[in-house]
């Protein structure tokens, strides 16, 4: 069996520009912390994917399935328990923070963000990509962010199967294992050089999957190199800041 500790190498250290003493990142604290809770749940999701088809995996009634609004909207006993790890972490050490977790709002809408300035809220998805994690695909990932008023200003997300930590503080850039992202850099290209990522979602009723078919023909018929449906909304930002 393969440890995820064992395969990172140190690729997963914070940058010294937002870690170091003398770094001016208001919000070091955050972010050590947020990374240190992404690493954690980070092995929860690598343990049971690395299982995924071999001798030592558990089935599917194993990982505790739910659902939400319907069969194919689910979290699993993992969510559950990565959830717990992030959001008890951040109360403990944050008692003054808001924290907003996916499986704790289920399928309600979630409350809105507090205007005030010096009112911060963390945002937790214990597990974003649940079905690819389920059967074991290994793009699936944990997100955490802070919001300062509805302000987003740091996050952090790591996607322990292939082996990638994003981070990134507003006005200090954002970061992949410990490398800069280009950002503003990236050369734009145009339509027929790029591929576009878009996901279906839970969606199931007919007027709802006319709709995305629709949109997805659109972008097809102009001439996209591409199109592609990872299964994680939060990658599919990553990737596109990667350029």
């Amino acid at each position: 069996m393969t440890s995820l500790d064992s395969l990172s190498g140190g690729m997963f250290d914070v940058p010294a520009s937002l870690s170091s003493e003398e770094s001016t990142n208001p919000y070091k604290e955050e972010l050590q912390l947020a990374v240190k809770l992404a690493l954690e749940a980070g092995r929860n999701i690598f343990d049971h994917c690395d299982r995924v088809g071999t001798s030592a995996a558990a089935s599917e009634s194993d990982l505790g399935i739910t659902t939400k609004s319907h069969a194919s909207d689910f979290a699993t006993s993992v969510d559950v328990r990565n959830e717990h790890l992030v959001v008890a972490a951040l109360r403990h050490r944050f008692p003054a923070h808001a924290v907003l977790g996916e499986e704790a709002t289920g399928t309600a809408p979630p409350a809105p963000l507090r205007a005030d300035a010096d009112a911060h809220t963390w945002i937790v998805d214990p597990i974003d990509g649940t079905a690819n994690f389920a059967s074991g695909l290994p793009l699936t990932c944990v997100s955490i962010g802070l919001c300062r008023g509805t302000l987003p200003v740091l996050g952090v997300v790591h996607a322990p199967l292939t082996r990638e930590l994003y981070v990134a503080v507003r006005g200090h850039g954002a970061f992949r294992n410990g490398a800069r992202l280009q950002g503003a850099a990236v050369v734009r290209r145009p339509l027929s050089a790029a591929v576009v990522v878009h996901e279906f979602g839970s969606t199931r009723d007919d007027a709802g999957l006319d709709a995305k078919m629709a949109a997805l023909r659109r972008v097809l018929a102009h001439g996209c190199r591409a199109s592609r449906s990872l299964g994680s909304g939060v990658l599919d930002l990553c990737y596109v800041a990667s350029g």
